[in-house]
């Protein structure tokens, strides 16, 4: 698997030399955006076979020139504190579209698939995925003090920006929020991509409801409305407790240290990150911070390890920390540990990374999607097995990525029905649990074993 890494000045993609090593191939591929990106999302976009590349990009900065007051001189601030300039003060960029090429290079394609309608948004989070379920793959950009972009796919030949028809640019009032970070998944098993989307202080995280690739702002009623105060960044939607229903992380963290004048117990620089569980009937449940986490902070290692369980109690003990609060921005899911659970990695501005690692002792059944050519890439395939659906889009989110494996609790059935990108369907053997197999294109059965998820200790 390959790595495209964004920057403030040209990005830069490594290719997987397949021995632990990587090879800068920016330059011979023509990937190198030299805007101020933010996030990028790998898929076919025209159908060809080969993955493409959607970069967003957030405003044009100028570090001689930085903006220090309001356009009218009055000073910058937040809540009457002053601050640094928020960035309406920034013009926005455009986004940048890829397209692959079949010796590997990369073309920018961005004018002739219409991105000029992109321009002057602050892109932030990203996911591409079949919003529509016309066959082909459209694009969500959370957008920065300003409406969010709803991209849609006109056939594999350019994008027609549908957000305000459509819905998802604008919340239930009718208001743009500060999108952040994005996650889509069929978060209520209804076979429907739906979007979460993080933004900014006395906001919310808001749920868009898909309903045939139309969104609907459902945040009040599944109960994403009670921490309006918190600063939103990563968000994912995952299955943590392993019982057959998506739970929701969001990473939290001010951007403005002076918040701390305020004396708020809500609005403070480092804020806990929240857990909300699936509780069926398309609603989700707070876990309060103190029996969301397990956190053990020992004096030796400074809030270097940190250890997660999404459904179990706080244990306490010496040195135990009840609330655990960062100033946190991307956030990416993985099994980091191989146990068949989903952990996460979450970036801390100045500071080191922080690692949940899921508790649960339950493991899943774990596949790995391959590509016709037996690449890791997103495959965009749909799964489904009874009522659940799990659409393989592994590259969304603020800033990262995820881990590509699908995680199977509770299935309904012993098969499932796997729709490629291409249409094909197929019917595979869902493994048991622990068990980890690999399914691929225009095979009738998965792939010999690779290896076993263990449960913990």
């Amino acid at each position: 698997m390959d790595l495209y890494v964004t920057n403030w000045g040209p990005n830069v993609l490594y290719h997987n030399n397949g021995d632990g090593t990587f090879t800068d191939v920016t330059a011979e591929t023509g990937t190198g955006d030299p805007r101020w990106s933010s996030s990028a999302a790998f898929a076919d976009f025209n159908g060809d076979g080969l993955l493409d590349l959607f970069v967003t990009n957030y405003v044009r900065f100028d570090p001689d020139n930085v903006p220090l007051t309001e356009v009218d001189g009055s000073p910058c601030t937040y809540r009457g504190v002053v601050t640094g300039c928020g960035p309406w003060r920034h013009e926005g960029e455009r986004s940048t579209l890829y397209l692959q090429r079949a010796d590997h290079t990369f073309i920018d394609a961005s004018d002739e698939w219409g991105l000029d309608k992109t321009a002057g948004y602050r892109g932030m989070g990203v996911a591409a995925g079949d919003f529509d379920g016309d066959g082909y793959v459209d694009v969500y950009i959370g957008c920065d003090v300003m409406p969010n972009l709803y991209l849609e796919n006109e056939g594999g030949r350019r994008f027609a920006s549908v957000g305000l028809v459509r819905g998802g640019a604008l919340n239930e009032k009718g208001m743009h929020e500060s999108g952040m970070g994005v996650a889509t998944a069929d978060m209520f098993n209804r076979g429907q991509l739906d979007i979460l989307t993080s933004n900014f202080a006395w906001e919310k995280t808001t749920y868009y409801r898909n309903d045939s690739g139309y969104f609907t702002d459902m945040s009040t009623a599944v109960g994403l409305e009670g921490r309006r105060a918190e600063l939103g960044w990563g968000v994912v939607a995952v299955d943590f407790n392993q019982d057959g229903l998506r739970d929701v992380f969001v990473a939290n963290g001010q951007v403005y240290p002076q918040v701390e004048r305020l004396n708020d117990p809500e609005d403070r620089y480092e804020e806990p990150p929240r857990v909300y569980l699936g509780a069926g009937h398309e609603s989700l449940k707070e876990i309060p911070p103190e029996k969301a986490f397990q956190w053990d902070r020992r004096p030796s290692e400074s809030d270097r390890s940190v250890a997660g369980g999404a459904d179990l109690p706080q244990t306490g003990g010496p040195g135990a920390v009840r609330r655990p609060a960062f100033s946190l921005r991307a956030l990416a899911a993985g099994d980091l540990d191989n146990d068949g659970d989903v952990d996460l990695v979450a970036v801390r501005h100045n500071g080191p990374l922080v690692v949940f690692e899921n508790l649960s002792d339950r493991p899943a059944a774990v596949v790995t999607l391959r590509t016709r050519r037996g690449g890791l890439g997103p495959t965009g395939a749909h799964i489904s097995i009874g009522s659940w659906h799990h659409f393989d889009i592994p590259t969304q989110g603020y800033q990262c990525s995820h881990d590509p494996r699908v995680f199977i609790n509770r299935p309904q059935s012993d098969t499932a029905t796997v729709r490629w990108f291409d249409g094909t369907v197929e019917t595979m053997a869902v493994p048991p649990p622990g068990r980890h197999v690999v399914w691929q294109p225009r095979k009738n059965a998965s792939l010999p074993e690779i290896g076993a998820a263990s449960p913990r200790d």
